[in-house]
């Protein structure tokens, strides 16, 4: 199911679990409810207009991958968007 969020408690961290191991675990538990939610969502940083994230939904209305539009700044993000007369 694409709106299928991975259960907390199928991530198997056990007692010897580094905090950064529980970063990981906690990224990957936001990522499935990003992509569960039925909306686009994205965060660009503020001063380099570079993507840092894009749900499932976002990349790919823009013709992206959630991987390929990091880095991306706003207007490479949207010019596929825009040049598909989408925009």
């Amino acid at each position: 199911d694409r709106f299928a969020v991975p259960p907390l408690h199928n991530i198997d961290m056990g007692e010897d679990a580094t905090p950064g191991e529980w970063d990981e675990a906690r990224l990957t538990l936001l990522e499935g409810v990003a992509d569960a939610v039925p909306a686009a969502l994205a965060y660009f940083e503020a001063q380099s207009l570079r993507c840092q994230f894009a749900n499932r939904r976002y990349a790919e209305l823009n013709g992206w991958t959630s991987q390929s539009i990091l880095g991306k700044t706003v207007r490479e993000a949207i010019d596929s968007m825009i040049e598909n007369g989408e925009g």
